[in-house]
């Protein structure tokens, strides 16, 4: 695993052995929404320099702390776009059934597999890569 980039926020590695790129969010919380943008910018910046197309993103929510207030969901859906709507193979681990209700309600159904698992997620996601199977796009 090689370091990416490492924020209050958000954690950026690269999984060499698989071809996955891991995006995990810290547990630290966000004290204003607009607080969101410079590093939702720098993560985006750094996910550029890997092909969409030959790299798998694992995109790890389980630290994230819970919120759902509308300006804040309303700033999650353009990074989410920006962020992983981009790559062809992408998976979500999200801590509970709750949180995967959450990620499914805020996809609006499409996006990212959610996984409680991350060996299921891995799976899913080298299995994606090898076949060449697109996930849903966002």
């Amino acid at each position: 695993m090689r370091a990416v980039l490492e924020t209050e926020h958000f954690s950026l590695v690269f999984d060499e052995a698989h071809n996955i790129l891991r995006l995990a969010r810290t547990s630290a919380p966000f004290v204003a929404t607009l607080g969101a943008e410079p590093e939702v910018a720098s993560v985006q910046t750094a996910m550029a320099t890997f092909d969409p197309h030959a790299v798998a993103l694992l995109i790890d929510l389980r630290a994230a702390p819970p919120r759902n207030d509308e300006g804040f969901e309303a700033t999650m859906d353009r990074a989410k776009k920006r962020l992983f709507g981009r790559f062809d193979h992408s998976a979500m681990l999200v801590r509970t059934a709750v949180g995967r209700l959450q990620v499914t309600r805020l996809g609006g159904g499409g996006g990212p597999r959610s996984f409680l698992g991350e060996e299921e997620a891995v799976a899913y996601l080298r299995d994606a890569l090898a076949t060449g199977s697109k996930g849903p796009s966002l």
